[in-house]
């Protein structure tokens, strides 16, 4: 090796271009620069950066003796993670426990291992197969009901018609169609007014109950009578408080409504009415209603001719040589019931007493633990399901990744703040989904 392969291979300064000192034994470097490269720096040393909210003017934070990089400030892990202790956090920090929510955090792209076992593919084939089994009524009620509507169809043209004669809707694969009366999303036919600058849409359930006089969607679809009234009482009413009542034709004194609940009354009266024509074809509801009153509703489908009926009859033979056992659900849970009489400890602890009703059967609540859940389970849970009984499973967010559901922390995830970005007033909105008007 020749003299100059045995110098140090780090620039001796802005001036020299390699340092001139020979270097140590199996090294590149020598003794001067081996040292420097093992001695942290100070900035490294003395940061005080927190992870959370990338501020350095804290003045205590807590570092992670897991990874020697991480810290996070006390402010942040009381407003973040308080459920934290400050000594786990320096054990190990949030982002070695994998559960960090900081912004950068937040919107990586995590690759979710599934952590159960797959079942077993016989145990899966009749667990779909129940599914199947339990989907069959709900089927055979649409064909039911589209069959009946086209027979109506059929009796107002005066012709025998088939469902390839009706008129098709083709949907977008992320389009939803729902009934404009009662809010239900609607599977295949229904009745759409032909008006282009109206559209309404009725599903068959309200079409039903609008044949039978009676309000069709029930108490679903008290909104738009609800609306017309809060839309009239907001214009009629007058400077003083007072609510105006329309004049009646033959006088010309206006009368004042004494209390405002009269005159909501009187205002919900002359809601116009809704009715089906004689022939039984159904007109487009009026404006208050939120048609446009001068159309009649024709009946469309969503799906391919006779889609339904090919859909039951396949259900029904793939069920036909399955044998599911006849439970009698009104008689509670024998399994609960012989755990809580038995006294075992071990299995009463799958059970809560939830009530003191004397001579009931259904005083105990099952509550399964999620971490101790087999597939005999899955049975047991039916049993109480079908019963329309809650189910209460227990330490559910401890097989999670323990990424906090606060809705400040979810808010942060997909949001966006920052200077450059567009549409800044619609980044910094949230749209709700009301979960009870799910259909």
């Amino acid at each position: 090796m020749g003299e100059e392969d045995r110098r140090c291979k780090r620039s001796a300064g802005p001036n020299r271009w390699r340092c001139g000192e020979k270097a140590s034994p199996e090294k590149s470097y020598c003794d001067k620069h081996l040292a420097q490269q093992d001695k942290p720096s100070q900035r490294k040393k003395e940061s005080l950066m927190c992870h959370q909210c990338q501020r350095s003017d804290k003045s205590v934070v807590v570092c992670c003796s897991n990874c020697n990089r991480k810290r996070y400030c006390y402010e942040c892990l009381e407003k973040w993670y308080p459920g934290k202790t400050k000594e786990e956090v320096a054990i190990a920090c949030p982002f070695c426990c994998g559960n960090c929510n900081c912004k950068a955090c937040l919107r990586e792209v995590l690759v979710v291992k599934p952590r159960h076992k797959e079942l077993d593919v016989t145990v899966k084939l009749r667990q779909l197969y129940y599914l199947l089994h339990k989907t069959l009524p709900v089927l055979r009620h649409i064909h039911n009901e589209q069959r009946s509507e086209l027979e109506i169809e059929s009796n107002i043209r005066g012709v025998q018609l088939k469902e390839i004669d009706i008129t098709r809707y083709k949907l977008d694969k992320k389009e939803r169609l729902y009934c404009d009366n009662c809010n239900t999303s609607i599977v295949d036919y229904h009745r759409s007014c032909p008006n282009p600058s109206c559209s309404y849409d009725l599903c068959l359930t309200c079409c039903r109950e609008l044949r039978e006089g009676h309000q069709p969607g029930g108490s679903e679809a008290e909104t738009s009578q609800q609306q017309f009234v809060e839309k009239a009482y907001s214009q009629v009413i007058d400077g003083d408080g007072y609510i105006s009542v329309p004049r009646k034709r033959h006088r010309c004194e206006s009368q004042e409504a004494p209390a405002s609940n009269d005159s909501k009354a009187y205002m919900s009266c002359h809601f116009p009415d809704w009715k089906v024509n004689a022939d039984g074809s159904i007109p487009c509801p009026p404006k208050e209603r939120g048609g446009c009153g001068t159309a009649k509703l024709e009946l469309r489908r969503n799906f391919k001719a006779n889609w339904v009926m090919k859909l039951l009859q396949n259900a029904e033979d793939l069920t036909s040589n399955c044998r599911f056992p006849n439970v009698d659900y009104s008689q509670g849970c024998s399994t609960c019931q012989s755990n809580v009489s038995g006294g075992n400890n071990n299995i009463v602890s799958n059970v809560r007493l939830a009530a003191f009703r004397e001579k009931s059967n259904d005083n105990f609540l099952f509550c399964p633990d999620a971490f101790d859940m087999a597939n005999d389970e899955t049975n047991h849970f039916q049993i109480h399901w079908m019963r329309g009984e809650p189910v209460i499973v227990r330490n559910v967010l401890d097989k999670t990744s323990g990424l906090s559901w606060e809705p400040m922390v979810m808010w942060r995830a997909f949001r966006e703040t920052g200077g450059n970005v567009k549409f800044k007033d619609e980044t910094r909105s949230v749209k709700a989904i009301d979960c009870l008007d799910w259909c």
